[in-house]
């Protein structure tokens, strides 16, 4: 059995109307060099959705960011609903995720819910 590397979550994160970075406000995820793992991005609210969503990554703590990677949405995370996003190819490793989200209006609380191995 495998054991996770990376187990971590941040709870009720605000995001706003407007582009909101995780790491402007709350520590990165850490993904502990994991080489695949799951994000669990969760929409809080009652009616608001989000709009859009981006991940970049990081080999070490305090690193260079890479570039904004899009996760493509076929539609806007309604409220209440949890959106799956897998690793894109294992083998692949960083250190931190940072996400950024936009929503379709302010004090969108928002769960991330990350693991790995």
């Amino acid at each position: 059995m495998t054991t996770p590397v990376a187990d971590d979550r941040r709870t009720a994160w605000s995001v706003a109307g407007s582009a909101t970075v995780l790491s402007d406000t709350l520590d990165p995820l850490k993904l502990a060099l994991c080489r695949t793992w799951q994000l669990l991005v969760t929409n809080g609210h009652a009616s608001q959705t989000i709009t859009a969503l981006r991940l970049r990554f990081r080999n070490r703590s305090g690193g260079t960011w890479g570039a904004w990677e899009t996760v493509t949405l076929a539609t806007p995370i309604a409220a209440g609903v949890t959106l799956r996003v897998q690793s894109p190819a294992e083998g692949e490793c960083s250190y931190e995720m940072d996400v950024e989200a936009t929503a379709s209006g302010a004090s969108t609380p928002v769960d991330l819910d990350v693991v790995g191995v």
